[in-house]
């Protein structure tokens, strides 16, 4: 027998608040490294490597000063799935 739990949440306003940078930022960053990788593969042939895209974290931020607001842990998380999505791109 299985048994299966059902939570709501109410966030307050600063929260809401804090989920929808948060969802903003992490989008810009996948959107961002999505194009990078692109671009690299279209032009050279090569993939940006989840190690590269965490080291130009630091260059994103210093361009997007917003992004300092959120977690940085957030980000990074989706950050190996482009992997997966360059792939399909090919």
């Amino acid at each position: 027998m299985y048994k299966s739990y059902k939570f709501r949440l109410y966030p307050s306003k600063k929260q809401m608040e804090l989920i929808q940078k948060t969802f903003g930022c992490t989008r810009l960053v996948y959107n961002h490294y999505l194009e990078k990788t692109k671009m690299l593969y279209e032009g050279e042939k090569k993939y940006l490597s989840c190690f590269d895209m965490i080291k130009d974290m630091k260059n994103l931020q210093e361009e997007y000063p917003y992004l300092k607001e959120v977690d940085l842990k957030r980000h990074i998380i989706k950050l190996p799935k482009l992997k997966e999505v360059s792939i399909i791109i090919k």
